[in-house]
Order: structure tokens, then sequence, then C-alpha cells
């Protein structure tokens, strides 16, 4: 069985395109299962406690040689769509695979019958690819691809540590990769558990979790993903995906301000995550301050709080008087109550 249990038989499907027959030779193949490989090592060490035995770390990757215009079996499609994650190997070629398109289509099929989203896919871009190359699927709200891992070396313009496998800027990305995945994993699983808890109970969790939108820098979504994972239980967490940065943003702007206005009017609290100084911290804070201004003119005081990451909490945060609870012990139910709301019973969702 998976770790995140049933209904998946997988907890991650790497999606990519051989290019064997293209290039005349093996190495996107290769690399691609020693990343496979690898990542499910990763996952395996920290996952496999061995505290449920029938549960482990499943990670499916399909290494026969297809040839263009061969149809996929049905018990591929399966697999796919028994799949808790998907992991995409994004290449020129990617794009022009019909059974990567189908791997794709099939598995967001799946996912907008049972309610996950976009961020149970995960996308390395191992080669580069135009904007307007990018599938439908992993494309934002903007029509830009969404978030990934850039795993693309500078100077070849090939993946990282292709001829080499054991190199160390290699083993840094997968490390990076690795945590992401994990947090979204145990994220999920302890969603699975809940849910399979109150199908059993007959019962359904009631609307007792405060709503909460946590704004981070996207260049730091993994840790975003992982922090929110571990909230999920205390309360409900927006956005579903970090809004892609933007060099031209203007905070000024009406029409980002109509959309973030009705983004925080449907939410309890607005927490910003501080994981490193700089000026992004600066401008969130300062945006966020102008948005709660904009929210009182309309007799709505929305609390706020910044979850500090590195413990020395910023500068701004004095300027414009924002409380800071940092990530140590049991810090959700600490920046709830720092935030004025509701702490629920955490009995809902057992531990994995």
């Amino acid at each position: 069985m998976s770790y995140v249990g049933k209904p998946f038989d997988y907890d991650v499907f790497v999606s990519y395109a051989q290019a064997e027959a293209e290039t005349k030779a093996p190495l996107i193949r290769d690399w691609s299962r020693h990343n496979a490989d690898r990542l499910r090592e990763l996952l395996a060490t920290a996952l496999n406690t061995g505290r449920d035995p029938g549960s482990e770390v499943q990670v499916f990757f399909d290494d026969r040689v297809l040839v263009s215009g061969q149809p996929l079996t049905e018990t591929l499609r399966e697999k796919v769509q028994r799949s808790a994650l998907l992991l995409v190997l994004m290449s020129p070629l990617y794009p022009n695979k019909s059974w990567c398109l189908d791997e794709l289509e099939w598995f967001f099929q799946q996912t907008r019958s049972d309610g996950r989203g976009q961020e149970h896919c995960t996308v390395l871009c191992i080669q580069p690819l135009a904007e307007d190359a990018w599938p439908k699927f992993l494309r934002d709200e903007r029509d830009k691809p969404v978030l990934y891992h850039d795993f693309v070396d500078p100077l070849t313009e090939l993946p990282i540590g292709l001829t080499n496998h054991r190199a160390t800027q290699l083993e840094e990305a997968l490390l990076k990769l690795f945590i992401e995945i994990k947090g979204k994993l145990t994220s999920f699983r302890k969603h699975l558990e809940a849910r399979r808890q109150m199908t059993a109970s007959g019962n359904q969790r009631p609307a007792d979790r405060p709503v909460i939108y946590f704004e981070a820098d996207p260049d730091e979504e993994a840790l975003w993903a992982n922090l929110k994972g571990e909230l999920k239980d205390l309360a409900i967490v927006r956005p579903a995906n970090l809004p892609r940065a933007s060099g031209d943003s203007d905070p000024l702007d009406r029409e980002q301000q109509k959309q973030r206005q009705v983004q925080f009017a449907s939410s309890d609290a607005l927490v910003i995550l501080h994981c490193r100084p700089g000026s992004w911290i600066e401008n969130a804070v300062a945006n966020v301050y102008l948005d709660r201004r904009l929210l009182r003119q309309r007799q709505r005081d929305l609390p706020w709080a910044i979850l500090d990451r590195i413990g020395a909490p910023p500068k701004v945060a004095d300027d414009y008087e924002v409380p800071c609870v940092a990530t140590s012990g049991e810090w959700p139910r600490q920046l709830l109550m720092t935030l004025g709301l509701p702490v629920r019973d955490q009995g809902v969702a057992p531990p994995p």
C-alpha cells in the first residue's frame, strides 16, 4: 500500500519524455530513472518509519521504450489516476509526446473529480522551453507556466548532472525537491486519514476552522507548502497555490487591489511568512497594511501576523506593529491565539 493510503496505489507518478528516438541516446531516460530512484530512497528513509507496516512510499517510473503513436495501456491510465502526486519532468519534447499529454490529462481529470488541485502536481524544468509551448494543464491563471523547480544547467542548457549523477548541484536540487514532495505527502496523508475517519463515523467535520490567507515569497513555495500542511489541522489555509511574482506589480493598481480584496474578504486573518531578510517582506507588509486599511473602510478589521521562520522578526514588524510568531513548538496554536481566532481540538486527524 502507498504511504498516503487508499484509494492511491502510488504516492508519486513520474511523467517524462524519454527522447531516445530523437537523440539516439539513453541519457535523458537514465538521468530521469536515477532521479526517480533517488527521490524514492529519500522519501522512504524519511517516511517508512515502521509505525504502519502495511504502508510504504511507492514511486512509479515507467522506463519502457515507447514508440511515437503507440497507445498507452489502460493499466497505465489507472496507475496515473491512482497516484497521489504527479511529478513532471518538463523538456522541449514533453509537449510533443502524445503519451505525456495523456498522462497530464488523465491525472487532472481525476483531480477534478476527487477535489485535488494543481498543488498536487510538481514540475521540474530540465531543459529550456518557451512559455507558449507549455501544456495548458501546467499554466496558471495568467496563462504563464506554473511555478517549477529549475533543473537546467545554464552553461549546457541540459539537465544538471546529466553525465554525472553524483554532481553536488544535482544532489542539492534533489534535496529541495524531496522536502517539497515530503511535505505534500505528509499533509495529504493527514487529510485522507481525517476523511476516512469521518466516513467511518458517518459524521462530517463541522465548519469550525477559521480561514487564513497565507502569503509568502513565491521563491519559497516548498517551505510555504510544508508550513501550510502543518497548519491545516487547525485552519483552512488559502490560497491553493502561491501567485506568481510579477516584476511590474504595482500595489496601487486598482485591478490588483480588487482581486486581493475579494480574497481577503473571505478570510478570517492574514499571515505573512518571513523566512529571509530583504525587500520582499518589507513590500509584503506594506501592501497587506494597505489592503487592511481598505477593508476597514468596509467595517472589516482583519487580524494579521508574521510567521517568523528565522528567529529574528523583521524591522518592518515594529514599524507596522505586526505581531510575530516563531515556527517553534506548537506554533500553529500560538499563531491562531495571536490572531484572536478559536483553536479547536486537534483530535480529528491522527498523526501518521
